[in-house]
């Protein structure tokens, strides 16, 4: 146990177990999570905006300023806004202070928003200060969360350019924005490689951050995101970058692979305004194959053979809908 003085109050802290619960806590779900004003003060504790006192007494005790178990926007005066935050630990408040003008308190208040699954015995360590506004989206009463990026991919004949252009105009969502990988490729000029060549490698790999950075962007500015094209398994870090940054960026990212048998994709693949079908063909089966063991992300497949169009944008919008298909935090 750590026994110290904060400000005022004597405390003892189990370091340990303290530290093993901020190691793999996730954001809040629902509304408190999503809301503007709590994805401004996450963004700042990441830039370490926070006022100095508490990222010194915080980086003390190894816990991530962004991981605040507690975070409530109070008001803004004379251009500074004022937040009420807080952060649990395991252990107990030995001696209570007797005169706090600091804006520092200890408390061993319960409250429903608070994780309920945080080792007992616990107290908060809270304060009250000014907390810059860092996000790019001025106003805090006109401000829509952040919002998330779904990616549908899939070898070419599952149906992924037509889902995804209905979904964007008709799931639930604020804004909306559809952004096409063969549109990237199509602006490669001199020294562009066909994309299923060997060689190609290097630059599937920049188009993929180029337009991961495209969807960041947008999500950041209240938009749901729709990218589809060829997105492998082995393509995927960037997407699981701004997945795992979701406690600043307040971004999730939902990856779909459309997959539908082998005949139906041929069939739907195959010398539609093709110059040479038998190359098609071939390219096709090679790509087909690669979407077919997928290990890990065979949970993220939705099988597209016998439905419709309409059909497909249902199932779409129900792994949205239900978070069956996000990409790790950790």
């Amino acid at each position: 146990m750590l026994k110290d003085d904060f400000f005022g109050y004597e405390v003892e802290i189990d370091l340990e177990t303290t530290q093993r619960w901020y190691a793999t806590a996730k954001p809040k779900k629902g509304q408190y999570g999503a809301a503007a004003e709590v994805h401004n003060f996450r963004a700042a504790a990441e830039e370490r905006q926070l006022p100095a006192f508490v990222l010194e007494y915080l980086d003390k005790l190894g816990i991530p300023p962004q991981k605040a178990t507690y975070i409530r926007y109070v008001n803004t005066r004379d251009g500074n806004n004022f937040y009420t935050f807080s952060y649990r630990m395991t252990g107990n408040i030995l001696k209570e202070s007797q005169a706090n003008e600091c804006g520092c308190w200890c408390l061993h208040e319960p409250s429903p928003i608070c994780p309920q699954d945080f080792p007992e015995p616990h107290f908060d360590l809270e304060f009250y200060a000014s907390v810059p506004w860092v996000l790019d989206e001025p106003n805090l009463l006109d401000f829509h969360p952040p919002g998330d990026i779904v990616l549908i991919s899939g070898a070419p004949g599952t149906g992924k350019t037509a889902a995804a252009s209905i979904f964007t105009k008709e799931t639930f969502a604020y804004r909306t924005v559809h952004l096409r990988m063969d549109d990237f490729y199509r602006g490669l000029g001199k020294r562009a490689i066909p994309p299923d060549q060997p060689e190609a490698d290097a630059q599937n790999q920049v188009v993929i951050e180029a337009i991961s950075e495209a969807a960041r962007r947008f999500a950041r500015r209240s938009y749901r995101v729709i990218v589809d094209g060829v997105i492998r398994p082995r393509y995927l870090k960037p997407w699981l970058q701004i997945a795992k940054d979701r406690w600043s960026n307040g971004t999730a990212v939902h990856y779909i692979i459309l997959r539908a048998d082998r005949d139906e994709t041929m069939r739907r693949a195959v010398g539609q305004d093709k110059p040479s079908p038998e190359a098609d063909a071939a390219l096709v089966e090679t790509m087909w194959a690669q979407f077919c063991e997928l290990g890990a992300y065979e949970k993220n497949v939705i099988d597209t053979t016998a439905l419709s169009v309409e059909d497909v944008v249902s199932a779409i919008e129900s792994a949205v809908k239900g978070n069956t298909h996000l990409l790790p935090e950790d």
